[in-house]
């Protein structure tokens, strides 16, 4: 899992980040960008007792550090808090007991856990890790968002498309990736194939964008008008497949005129023919 750790104010590029990525936030940031359709939000609070407040506006966790009398938290939503770790000699037995999740910097060492999956670690350098490899050990990684470019004339050499391809592998002789479009609600619109570039262009634009076969890079809609807003993109738990969820915007021209012909209590009916359409 890739968390992208966005310690600036809000902008473009952390709306970007946020289709493909997990985000931590300040709270001035959350607070500043909740008309947008971000998914999952870590959220930094300028004071640890607001915490509860950011989870019922909205944040899927917060991030506080970890307490000296872990016992008094017990009660707390344990699922929606990421425990971060400044010492490496602070226990954390009791929390990790209860299936907390925690926050380390990569330099610390940290033996003897068996509960790896419930460890993030924070890296100061995207060329010095192996983020697969952290990745499919069942490490999460937060990477700070000034080490990733947003598109191919950003400030720095290495893309979120990068680093989500890294993880990605195809067998396929044009090692283009499988890519399932579904609504917001998980429902199935088709099949397309995604390649880095058509990745990249997808974070950037918040759009529907893949890679044709026979046409090359395709953003959805260009011709039709059935373009398609780009909500949230993820990986399969093979790393095989990518899920892209999208708005459908204008259903273009065949569906318009089928509108104004079918009688439309009949759902059923309606389908049938854009199917075949």
């Amino acid at each position: 899992m890739i968390v992208v750790n966005c310690c600036g104010p809000f902008n473009e590029k952390i709306t970007a980040f946020a289709r493909a990525a997990t985000l931590i936030v300040s709270q001035d940031v959350f607070n500043d960008s909740l008309s947008t359709s971000w998914q999952d939000i870590w959220v930094l609070p300028e004071n640890d007792h607001d915490f509860m407040n950011l989870l019922n506006d909205g944040a899927s966790k917060v991030v506080l550090q970890v307490p000296k009398n872990t016992q008094e938290v017990l009660n707390f939503p344990l699922d929606r808090i990421i425990w971060k770790v400044a010492d490496p000699n602070t226990c954390i037995d009791v929390l990790l007991s209860h299936g907390c999740q925690f926050m380390f910097h990569v330099d610390m060492i940290v033996r003897g856990y068996k509960s790896v999956s419930q460890f993030y670690f924070s890296v100061n350098s995207i060329d010095s890790i192996d983020i697969r490899l952290l990745n499919n050990s069942g490490l999460g990684v937060i990477i700070g968002q000034d080490l990733i470019s947003l598109g191919e004339n950003g400030a720095g050499n290495t893309t979120l498309a990068d680093i989500l391809c890294d993880q990605l592998s195809s067998d396929r002789p044009d090692a283009l990736f499988p890519t399932i479009v579904t609504d917001e609600q998980g429902i199935a619109l088709g099949l397309c194939y995604s390649s880095k570039q058509s990745l990249n262009e997808a974070i950037m634009l918040g759009k529907g964008v893949y890679w044709s076969r026979k046409r090359g890079l395709w953003i959805k809609g260009e011709t039709t008008g059935a373009t398609q807003e780009l909500v949230s993109i993820s990986l399969d738990c093979d790393c095989d497949t990518l899920r892209f969820a999208v708005r459908q915007k204008n259903p273009g021209k065949c569906l318009s005129l089928i509108r104004r012909i079918l009688p439309f209590r009949n759902k059923n009916l309606f389908w049938i023919f854009c199917r075949y359409c």
